[in-house]
C-alpha cells in the first residue's frame, strides 16, 4: 500500500514537472539555432543513430557542425572524444534533464531512436526519429502511447515503407549492417569453427526500467514468473545441446537490453552461448553485423524478424506463450513467415532443418518483405543522411 502511494505521488510529480518543461520549451522556442547536431540511442552509441553519426563524420558538408552525444553512461563513450565529439549525460527524469535544456533548444538538428531530443515547439529545428522497426505485434498501451508522443513531437520519422508528409521511407540505417561481410564478422568473434550459427533474440517481457523510468508495462494478459518458457523445460539444455553438438552449430542467445534478467536463464553450454552488447562492443561488432552473419534467427514477437527479412534466411518463431501475450493483430501467426516452435522437440526440429538447408518459407518471407520494405539494399544510411542534409540546406 505504501509503495503504491509512493508511485502515485511520484507520477504526480513527473506530470507537474513535464507541464513546467512544456512551458520552458515554449518560452525558448525562438532561440537562435546553432550548427549543432545532437545524437542519442539506446543502448548508448548504437542502433541507427550511430550509423548516421559515422557517415556524417566523414562528410565535408558537416565539418563545421558540432556533434554532441547524449548518453546514459558517458564514461563508456570516451572514444568519441577522438572524433572531437562532445559527450553529455542523458537524464530520463524531466527536471534533472534541464541541464541539457539550452543545447537541446539551440541545436539545429536532433537525431534519436528512443529518447526524444530538442525543443518541441521550435518549428525551425529538425527533429529526426528513426524507427525501431518496420512493423510490430505488440499491443501494450505503454508502447502505443510512447510512439504516439514520438510521432507528434518529431519533425520527421525515418521508416521502411511508410512515405508521407511525416514518414520518410529511407530504410533503417542499422539494417545496412545486415549486409556486412559474414566471414569477417565471424572471424572477429572467433566463430569460424562452427558449420552454422543460429541467433535467438527474444523480445523483453519484463521491462527492467519500470521503476527507474516510472513506465509500468506488462505485455501479458497475466503476470508470468519467467520469460523464456522453453528454457524452463528440464529437457531443454540436454536435448538442444545434443542436437547442436551433433551438427556443429552454435546457438547465440541475445537478450533485449530492456529485459529484466532475473526472469531469464543465463545458463550456457558448449554450443549455447549468451552474448551482450558490451561483449559485442569489445569486439567492435555491431549487433546487426552479427545478425546478418547468422544462418537463421529464432525470435517471438520481436520486430527484429522484419529486419531479418532483408537477408531472406530461415526464421523460427517461439510461440510457447502466444496465448498469454498481448498481440496487436488478431492472428499474429499470419505475420510469422517461418517455423512455429511450441516445444523443445520443435526447437530441435528447427535446428535440424537449418542444418539440412530445409526451408519452406522463402516465398512467404519475400511477400512480407515487399510489403514492409521499399528498399532492399545496404544504402539506407546514405539516404537518411542525404535527406537530413537537404532539410538543413533549406532556407529558414
Amino acid at each position: 500500500m505504501a509503495e503504491e502511494l509512493f508511485y502515485k505521488f511520484y507520477g504526480l510529480l513527473i506530470s507537474l514537472s513535464r507541464k513546467f518543461i512544456h512551458f520552458l520549451h515554449r518560452a525558448a522556442s525562438g532561440l537562435e539555432l546553432k550548427d549543432t547536431i545532437l545524437f542519442s540511442s539506446r543502448p548508448d552509441f548504437s542502433e541507427s543513430t550511430v550509423e548516421v553519426f559515422n557517415f556524417m563524420t566523414k562528410m565535408d558538408e558537416f565539418k563545421d557542425y558540432k556533434f554532441i552525444w547524449l548518453c546514459d553512461n558517458p564514461r563508456k563513450q570516451q572514444h568519441l572524444e577522438k572524433s572531437k565529439t562532445t559527450i553529455r549525460k542523458l537524464f530520463d527524469y524531466p527536471m534533472i534533464n534541464l541541464v541539457n535544456f539550452y543545447c537541446e533548444s539551440t541545436a539545429k538538428c536532433c537525431i534519436y531512436t528512443h529518447q526524444l531530443l530538442g525543443n518541441m515547439y521550435n518549428e525551425k529545428q529538425l527533429r529526426i526519429s528513426i524507427s525501431h522497426g518496420p512493423f510490430g505485434l505488440k499491443r501494450a498501451e505503454a508502447v502505443k502511447k510512447y510512439f504516439r508522443h514520438q510521432y507528434d513531437y518529431s519533425t520527421y520519422l525515418i521508416h521502411t515503407f511508410k512515405n508521407d508528409r511525416k514518414n520518410i521511407a529511407c530504410g533503417l540505417p542499422r539494417n545496412d549492417r545486415l549486409f556486412d561481410d559474414v566471414a569477417g564478422t565471424r572471424k572477429k568473434l572467433g566463430l569460424e569453427a562452427y558449420n552454422k550459427i543460429i541467433i535467438w533474440m527474444p523480445t523483453f517481457k519484463h521491462f527492467r526500467f519500470t521503476r527507474l523510468f516510472h513506465r509500468p508495462r506488462n505485455d501479458y494478459i497475466v503476470k508470468k514468473e519467467n520469460d523464456i518458457t522453453l528454457q524452463s523445460d528440464s529437457a531443454f539444455y540436454v536435448e538442444v545441446e545434443k542436437e547442436l553438438k551433433s551438427r556443429n552449430i552454435l546457438l547465440i542467445v541475445k537478450y533485449h537490453p530492456a529485459q529484466d534478467m532475473k526472469y531469464v536463464s543465463t545458463q550456457e553450454t558448449a554450443n549455447i552461448k549468451i552474448i551482450t552488447d558490451d561483449k559485442l562492443s569489445s569486439f567492435s561488432v555491431p549487433l546487426y553485423s552479427l545478425l546478418g552473419a547468422a544462418d537463421a534467427l529464432i525470435t517471438d514477437f520481436s520486430s527484429v524478424c522484419y529486419d531479418y527479412l532483408l537477408v531472406n534466411k530461415p526464421i523460427g518463431f517461439d510461440i510457447t506463450d502466444l496465448e498469454l501475450y498481448e498481440a496487436e493483430k488478431d492472428d499474429p501467426q499470419s505475420y510469422m513467415p517461418g517455423e512455429k516452435i511450441k516445444s523443445v522437440h520443435d526447437f530441435c526440429d528447427f535446428i535440424m532443418k537449418v542444418a539440412d538447408g530445409e526451408d519452406h518459407y522463402e516465398e512467404a518471407r519475400k511477400v512480407l518483405l515487399n510489403k514492409l520494405h521499399i528498399h532492399h539494399d545496404n544504402r539506407s544510411t546514405k539516404r537518411v543522411v542525404e535527406f537530413i542534409l537537404s532539410k538543413l540546406e533549406e532556407p529558414c
